[in-house]
């Protein structure tokens, strides 16, 4: 199977990305997705600049660079 689009998709406005997503594939758009899949699985909910050390952190921004420039997002 050969990969013909990729494309990022920003959480900040899932909602409109995905429909445009699932649009351009030519399948339905259901309007929703799931708000609590995840819930239970981050029992600690403080902030990632809280838990997160200075070595942590410089390496996420490493391996994540090209992600977080291309969203505009400081790390």
């Amino acid at each position: 199977m050969k990969c013909w689009w990729i494309r990022s998709v920003d959480t900040r406005s899932l909602i409109r990305e995905l429909k445009e997503v699932f649009e351009r594939v030519g399948m339905p758009w259901p309007g929703t997705v799931p708000r609590k899949a995840k819930t239970g699985y981050r029992v600690d909910r403080r902030h990632y600049q809280e838990v997160l050390t200075s070595s942590q952190r410089d390496r996420i921004a490493k391996a994540c660079a090209k992600e977080i420039a291309l969203m505009g997002y400081t790390f």
